[in-house]
């Protein structure tokens, strides 16, 4: 039985290399040329392609900073009128950390938020403690209110007190008056 599986395995390989023999040159094919196989390739009646150009570079201004206090929220409400534009000029600032911004970080803001190229100002200084300037004018006295008696109301007659007895016992008077 394995002599029988050896005999058809040595005939179709030799049935294989006589076929494949016979397909490497026909005499009646021609071969292509290399500009035929150019064509082929890369037809020369198509125009050829522009390549695209790349994107614009996207523009920026660049505020330096000056003050300690300096935030991106403050950058975004001065150059670009909304302080919620924090966030894109965070992102087109992706070295500095925003909650540590120094004096002297160069901060970027995008061009298409800008609504004013104008610098920020500066903080005015915080006042310093002086007292206040006296004025030109006095201020006209308050009135005195007039002395208020405490043990009664303003302006009611005093109820007569009756003499206490002899005997040092008050009178009592009776509830139903």
């Amino acid at each position: 039985m394995m002599a029988g599986k050896a005999t058809k395995c040595l005939a179709l390989s030799i049935w294989m290399l006589a076929f494949l023999a016979g397909c490497g040159g026909s005499p009646d094919l021609k071969q292509p040329t290399d500009e035929a196989l150019a064509r082929e390739i890369l037809p020369m009646d198509l125009p050829a392609a522009t390549p695209t150009p790349p994107p614009p570079a996207p523009k920026f201004l660049t505020h330096v900073v000056r003050e300690e206090g300096e935030t991106y929220m403050a950058i975004a409400r001065w150059y670009t009128g909304d302080g919620e534009n924090w966030k894109r000029i965070a992102e087109a600032n992706p070295d500095v950390e925003p909650r540590y911004i120094r004096i002297g970080n160069a901060i970027r803001i995008p061009e298409e938020l800008l609504v004013t190229r104008r610098p920020m100002p500066r903080r005015a200084p915080a006042p310093q403690e002086s007292h206040p300037a006296p004025t030109a004018t006095p201020k006209p006295p308050k009135p005195t209110p007039a002395p208020v008696e405490l043990y009664g109301p303003v302006g009611t007659p005093a109820i007569p007190v009756k003499p206490a007895p002899a005997d040092g016992t008050p009178e009592l008077e009776p509830l139903g008056k």
